[in-house]
């Protein structure tokens, strides 16, 4: 309290305190008010910065029904950055000493892929839905489907690989595969 009373004696004695070497007079408090206000702003833009290069998270599908969910569901609703997602990177391929490795940069570029989202949601008869999804073959992947008609079918998507037990998409020039099998129940 006396302290208080002391610093109000002081400044009524002299009206324009010295700021040492900052100067005298309410000059200096808007400087750093300014100086403070233009950190804060930086702060933002740095933090926003920082948001903007999280990377996107990627679905791990665990099984090949989640991956088949999943790939219908990003054919269904035509998303290629959601489709893209489930191909395996090029680190997953190093990793597992794939041998799309030597082919990685001829095979996932962006209009490849979409080519083959294209494909593949051509491949899918339209209202069918998902039952199950499984390995043809090797590597082949597909998914088998109830049409409106109550028929089951059978459609091959692409190709699959398991890289530390999350299963990821792969795009393989020499799977030449039938587009769809019909089988009834």
């Amino acid at each position: 309290m006396v302290s208080i009373l002391l610093v109000s004696r002081a400044l009524a004695a002299d009206p324009e305190p010295s700021w040492g070497s900052f100067g005298t007079g309410n000059a200096v408090g808007y400087l750093l008010l300014a100086l403070m206000l233009a950190l804060l702003l930086l702060l933002r833009v740095h933090r926003r910065e920082a948001q903007a290069r999280r990377p996107v998270s990627r679905p791990n599908p665990r099984s090949l029904d989640d991956l088949g969910i999943a790939v219908v569901r990003a054919l269904r609703q035509n998303d290629l950055a959601a489709y893209r997602a489930l191909f395996a990177t090029l680190p997953e391929l190093d990793f597992a000493r794939h041998p799309d490795l030597a082919h990685f940069a001829d095979r996932y570029t962006g209009e490849r892929i979409r080519q083959c989202m294209e494909a593949s949601a051509r491949r899918l008869p339209e209202g069918a839905e998902l039952e199950s999804a499984q390995r043809v073959g090797r590597e082949a992947f597909a998914v088998r489907v109830r049409l409106s008609t109550g028929e089951t079918q059978t459609v091959i998507l692409g190709t699959v690989g398991e890289f530390r037990g999350i299963f990821r998409l792969l795009q393989r020039e020499d799977t030449a595969a039938p587009q769809s099998q019909p089988t009834r129940r």
